[in-house]
């Protein structure tokens, strides 16, 4: 498989991204299809989609940060570790990965108007904030910007023959772990919702609460509290599709607010 060039179409976004990740790839098709777009038409792409990669890269990344923070945090114990991973994998942080490095513009595509303009506001929302920052945006990340992440990492695991640890040297830099140095730099990226969940347990109140999305990836949340940071009840109620998928994330912040 060595030595395998992209089409002619793609050569220019192909080597573009290698020059963002570092890494020139030994089969350049593998990176073409992590870049092909599922509703793409062009002829020689309709064989081609990153859907197969996007799936294979989603364990990737997951596994490889998991080793990486286990070995750099050995003073965190297991559930403070998962809070960490869920939030580096998540579709907010990985979005913003896409965006930080405009890898969207190398995405073929063709007549997905809407996508283009979901991108862009999200881009327009986020860009220049820091990591910190990953449940204030006004708006969803369009699930296909961490999809674009998440397909290239599959494509480099696949290109240095299944290395785990050199495809970890190779996207370190264009993942940009987050830096934890106390307890309280952990929960600055925990998800607002695992928040209140966490808040619920620790004054014992029961609750109904869960970070589970519907199709549509979003939940609205029912949120009673008797004061900021007391929670009374909490309940979840079926989305019904319409609400924004940030709206349950709002809510929980608003509730954890002193």
């Amino acid at each position: 498989m060595g030595g395998v060039s992209p089409s002619r179409e793609m050569k220019g976004s192909v080597r573009s991204v290698e020059q963002i990740i570092g890494y020139r790839f030994k089969n350049k098709r593998l990176l073409e299809e992590a870049l092909t777009h599922s509703y793409s038409s062009s002829s020689g792409a309709d064989s081609l989609s990153y859907q197969r990669l996007e799936f294979l890269g989603d364990a990737v990344i997951s596994l490889a940060i998991s080793r990486y923070f286990f070995d750099e945090y050995p003073q965190l114990k297991p559930g403070e570790l998962s809070d960490l991973r869920e939030a580096y994998v998540s579709n907010e942080k990985l979005a913003r990965v896409a965006v930080r490095h405009d890898l969207y513009e190398y995405i073929r595509r063709f007549n997905v108007k809407s996508l283009d303009d979901q991108v862009k506001k999200f881009t327009e929302a986020v860009r220049g904030k820091d990591d910190e920052d990953l449940y204030d945006a006004p708006v969803v990340a369009p699930d296909i910007l961490a999809d674009i992440v998440e397909s290239i990492a599959a494509a480099v695991y696949h290109d240095v023959d299944f290395d785990l640890k050199r495809v970890w040297m190779i996207l370190k830099d264009l993942l940009k772990p987050i830096p934890i140095r106390t307890i309280e730099d952990l929960e600055k990226y925990k998800h607002p919702v695992k928040k209140l969940f966490d808040l619920c347990r620790k004054q014992g109140k029961k609750s109904k609460l869960s970070i589970g999305r519907s199709a549509a990836k979003s939940a609205l949340l029912k949120l009673s509290p008797s004061r900021s940071n007391n929670v009374d009840e909490v309940s979840e109620i079926e989305d019904d599709s319409k609400a924004n998928g940030f709206v349950y994330e709002k809510q929980a912040q608003e509730l954890l607010v002193p």
